[in-house]
């Protein structure tokens, strides 16, 4: 398939001469002018070079959102298959800064499905919301640094794959969760239901090399209804402020099975939280009980500010 790059730069001297193409020559010097055009197609690549926009990029199915990607570009092609290539020219100029969308209110980011964000920044003013997706399919997230009051993250009933990428909320009279993660059936889980071959195919939250840190809470993973899910940290940060830093909770019929692995976690009202409810089943690699040498074990595997690790009613291993 012939994926089509969409160039934007907004640098004075490139924006004076454009005729607003899309092409390396005559970009889009503007989100509102990309926006405007009738060419971007599903599965192309909007590039941003280095500068500040002001605005959100209207979003569609397996399109991606690039501007830093050097870094992106060093890991393997194995390990990222098609975005490996971007479909960059031979001759283009890679950004020596990421480029910084900025949304003073609203969303910087609406997803619509199978998207990626990759070497980007976003400042999000109080009102706003850094990503937001409902049935949102597979969002990929590389080098993403979202920033501001409002730069929250909230998505439904999907797969988020995150690597090296911050979200930072600098208000502390934010409320709510920095990401919020919620999935409620198969249906709508993003990568379907789960193989008899043993291997998970449901939707997933997979964070590695990511801070998230918020005033009310770090991160919130939820699989209710019939969901088969999935939640795996690696490496991360995860700060909850005063609230709980890492929240995980089954609830109605899911299976959610929850990995966690040399992170750094702390929150005020709680470091961990796992809560099983109604007739979910909540599993953990790793350890298998709730007595005080369990819990040891996995707290010297994260760690942890107190520690403080909580475990809801009726929690199974």
């Amino acid at each position: 398939m012939q994926h089509s790059v969409w160039f934007l730069n907004n640098d004075p001297q490139v924006a004076a001469g454009s005729t607003n193409e899309g092409t390396q020559a005559n970009p889009f010097v503007s989100i509102d002018l990309y926006n405007a055009s009738s060419l971007p197609r599903p599965g192309d690549i909007a590039f941003f070079q280095s500068g500040t926009y002001t605005g959100s990029p209207n979003l569609q199915d397996r399109q991606i959102v690039a501007s830093k990607v050097d870094d992106f570009l060093a890991e393997s092609a194995s390990r990222w298959g098609d975005y490996s290539a971007l479909y960059l020219p031979a001759s283009f100029e890679f950004p020596q800064e990421p480029a910084t969308i900025v949304s003073p209110t609203g969303t910087a980011v609406t997803l619509a499905k199978d998207n990626a964000l990759i070497g980007i920044s976003l400042s999000v003013g109080p009102d706003g919301y850094a990503i937001k997706g409902t049935d949102f399919g597979r969002l990929t997230l590389y080098d993403v640094r979202a920033t501001g009051p409002g730069a929250k993250v909230d998505l439904e009933n999907g797969s988020l794959h995150a690597t090296r990428t911050e979200v930072l909320i600098s208000s502390t009279s934010t409320t709510g969760p920095a990401l919020r993660w919620a999935v409620g059936s198969m249906e709508n889980g993003a990568d379907g239901p789960p193989a008899e071959d043993g291997k998970h195919y449901g939707p997933t939250l997979a964070l590695a090399f990511c801070n998230i840190t918020g005033p009310d809470g770090g991160v919130d993973a939820r699989a209710l209804g019939s969901a088969s899910a999935k939640v795996v940290a690696t490496d991360s940060v995860i700060s909850g402020g005063a609230g709980i830093a890492f929240a995980v909770t089954s609830q109605e019929t899911s299976t959610l099975s929850a990995t966690f692995t040399g992170n750094t976690v702390a929150g005020i009202a709680g470091d961990f939280w796992f809560d099983r409810e109604d007739d979910s089943t909540f599993t953990f690699a790793g350890f298998t009980g709730t007595d005080a040498d369990a819990a040891t074990a996995f707290i010297q595997g994260n760690n942890v500010g107190d520690p403080r690790v909580f475990f809801g009613a009726g929690i199974q291993f």
